[in-house]
């Protein structure tokens, strides 16, 4: 049996010294624990300058000459000769409408021309005839009389038949669509069987030279837009500066929008090549700007890492505007100050930095 009068001291100076180590790790520990390295950032300076903002649209690239064909009559679709991106000369048959009864008519009064005409020239020749038999005394000057006027009816049969023969040539060229001159096809929007009809759409063309570039712009933007107003163009990679040429005064009611042209010269673009509009609606100058990658967006508003004495301090801002790459600060920061930049997660209030790329601490 253990003896509780040595036990229990033999206990006590073992809890002690337990505490003691404890004490003793603890220190060691905290002055093995590395203070914290500072984070590197990119400093630039919030400085003045001017910024733009705008609106931007989806255009179209358009001839000067442009139009949408349709049928002058309601007949079925026969043929279409061409495809989008076609190029025509003037007066190239684009499609054609059915006119088998057109075809019909002609036939049957080609045959009455023929008979008429035959008809005339024996009643011309028997005409010609009855002139000496009358000078002969050989026949009456009634029986003249009477072949000269069946020659006259058969004459006038032969013109009236010409003429039917001429309108119905006429309703025949209305079968075909043409190219009312050099240019484009720009959409087929018909094919063979389709049901033509006056101002149904079967073909969208354009022709000339000079092209534009046409959009349309909602109501409430139309206040910013004039006629010489500048514009940036978009179109793949290209990007180029045109001017507004002109906006037509009819606004669309179901849309609230108005049909806007700018200029597109000395353009190598396609008609119905899709494009960017871009139209500037506001302009400042003379204001704070920092990159907008220097700007921390939360839920609870806008910051800015202000660097001083290589540390990041954080400053809530208010921001304004933004264009390329810039965002207005209409407060919470003064020209000069260092502003970080890059990845702002990696940061936090009063840490350590160092400042990389040239910057200023």
């Amino acid at each position: 049996m253990i003896n509780k009068k040595i036990f229990i001291p033999m206990l006590i100076i073992l809890l002690i010294l337990a505490v003691g180590i404890g004490i003793l790790y603890n220190k060691t520990g905290a002055e093995d624990v590395s203070p914290e390295k500072p984070v590197p950032v990119e400093v630039v300076s919030v400085k003045k300058g001017a910024i733009e903002t705008g609106v931007a649209y989806s255009g179209t690239v358009q001839d000067e000459f442009s139009a949408v064909l349709s049928a002058k009559l309601s007949a079925e679709v026969r043929a279409v000769y061409v495809a989008e991106g076609d190029k025509v000369a003037e007066g190239t048959v684009l499609a054609e409408l059915d006119h088998r009864d057109l075809d019909l008519k002609l036939e049957t009064l080609g045959a009455k021309s023929d008979a008429a005409a035959v008809n005339a020239d024996y009643l011309g020749d028997m005409l010609e005839k009855y002139a000496l038999l009358l000078e002969e005394g050989a026949v009456s000057q009634q029986q003249h009389d009477e072949a000269e006027l069946k020659h006259r009816l058969a004459t006038a049969e032969v013109k009236t038949i010409e003429g039917n023969i001429k309108e119905v040539k006429a309703a025949l060229d209305s079968h075909y669509i043409k190219a009312p001159r050099d240019g484009i096809v720009t959409g087929v929007l018909a094919e063979q069987g389709d049901m033509a009809m006056p101002g149904k759409a079967l073909i969208s063309f354009s022709g000339g030279e000079t092209k534009k570039i046409v959009t349309s712009v909602v109501q409430e933007d139309l206040q910013y837009i004039k006629e010489g107003s500048p514009a940036a163009v978009a179109c793949n990679r290209e990007k180029f500066e045109t001017k507004v040429s002109r906006i037509l005064p009819e606004v669309d009611p179901a849309t609230s929008t108005a049909v806007v042209e700018l200029f597109c010269e000395d353009r190598d673009l396609v008609p119905g090549t899709a494009v960017e509009v871009s139209f500037i609606t506001h302009s400042k100058d003379n204001i704070l700007l920092v990159p907008s990658e220097a700007v921390l967006n939360t839920p609870e508003g806008s910051f800015v890492y202000v660097v001083e004495k290589n540390t990041a301090i954080l400053a809530p801002v208010i921001v304004g505007a933004e264009d390329k790459g810039f965002t207005e600060v209409v407060s919470g920061l003064k020209e000069g100050q260092g502003a970080a930049c890059g990845d702002l997660n990696l940061l936090k209030d009063n840490c350590s930095v160092y400042v990389v790329g040239g910057g200023t601490s």
